[in-house]
C-alpha cells in the first residue's frame, strides 16, 4: 500500500470543498481560536477562512460531565498527525464533547439516531495568503471511554486512533470497501505511531533539565563523626584483709 505521507501535499487526496467555515456544525468552536466567545461572520475571510495567526490544531473540550481529557494532550496527538502527514501549516479544529451533543450532530447531519464515537466535517478551504483548513474532528469522550473500557485499554489510546480515524476522512481516505478500509486502517496505524514517538521524544525532552540540575548540586559536606572512646576497664582493688589483734 503507497504511503500517502511521503507524497507531496498537492497529491494527497482531499474532501469536497465547502462554500465557507460557516457550514460546517459549530464553526464558532472552528474558528474562535480559544476564545468562549462564538465568532461572527463578519470576522470571515471570503471563503470562511478565520482571521486569526496559523494554529495547525485548535482543541476546544465542552463536556464537562464527561471523564477528565486535557485539550492540550490532544493538541499535541494532532500536531504530531498533522506533521506525519506533511500538513504542518494546515489548520485542524477538534471539538472534545459528550454523548448529548454527538448524537445531535449525527441525527443532524447523517440521520442516524444514536451517540458515535467520532464525526468528520471536511471543509479543505484555502487562500492564497492563508494556510489550508482542512476541516473539524468531533470526539465523544463518553462514547470513548466505554469503547476503551471494552478493549482493556486507556481513554487517551482510544481517543488518538479516533483522532487518526477523523483525521483521514478530512483529507478523503474512507472505508467504504475492504481495500479502502485496510488503506485507511494501515495509515491510521502510522499516525498513532507518529504520536506515540511524538509524545515519548516530549516526555524525554521534558526530563533531561531536571536531570541537569540534580547533577550540578553540591553533595554536602559529611561532618566527621564523633566516636567516644571506650573507657578503661575499672581495675579491681584487692580486697583488705583484716588486721590481726
Amino acid at each position: 500500500v503507497p504511503d500517502p505521507a511521503n507524497e507531496p501535499v498537492s497529491q494527497i487526496p482531499a474532501a469536497p470543498r465547502r462554500e465557507s467555515c460557516a457550514s460546517t456544525p459549530f464553526a464558532r468552536f472552528a474558528c474562535s481560536v480559544g476564545t468562549r466567545a462564538p465568532i461572527s461572520l463578519a470576522e470571515l475571510r471570503p471563503g470562511g477562512v478565520c482571521r486569526s495567526p496559523i494554529v495547525p490544531a485548535l482543541v476546544i473540550r465542552r463536556a464537562p460531565r464527561s471523564a477528565p481529557l486535557a485539550p492540550r494532550e490532544v493538541k499535541n496527538l494532532a500536531d504530531a498527525m498533522l506533521a506525519r502527514l506533511g500538513l504542518d501549516a494546515a489548520e485542524l479544529s477538534v471539538l472534545l464533547t459528550d454523548d448529548t451533543t454527538i448524537h445531535q450532530l449525527n441525527l443532524e447531519h447523517r440521520q442516524k439516531d444514536r451517540p458515535t464515537d467520532v464525526l468528520a466535517f471536511p471543509l479543505d478551504a484555502a487562500l492564497a495568503d492563508a494556510p489550508r483548513v482542512l476541516g473539524d474532528v468531533v470526539i465523544s469522550i463518553d462514547t470513548a471511554l466505554r469503547q476503551a473500557r471494552s478493549r482493556r485499554r486507556e481513554l487517551f489510546a482510544e481517543v488518538r486512533f479516533l483522532l487518526a480515524h477523523g483525521l483521514l476522512h478530512l483529507i478523503g481516505y474512507d472505508h467504504d470497501t475492504r481495500e479502502h478500509k485496510r488503506e485507511m486502517d494501515g495509515m491510521a496505524r502510522r499516525l498513532v505511531r507518529a504520536a506515540q514517538q511524538h509524545d515519548a521524544s516530549r516526555v524525554a525532552a521534558s526530563a533531561k533539565p531536571s536531570t541537569a540540575r540534580a547533577k550540578a548540586v553540591r553533595p554536602k559536606r559529611r561532618q566527621p563523626r564523633l566516636v567516644a572512646k571506650p573507657s578503661a576497664a575499672p581495675t579491681k582493688k584487692p580486697a583488705r584483709k583484716p588486721a590481726r589483734r
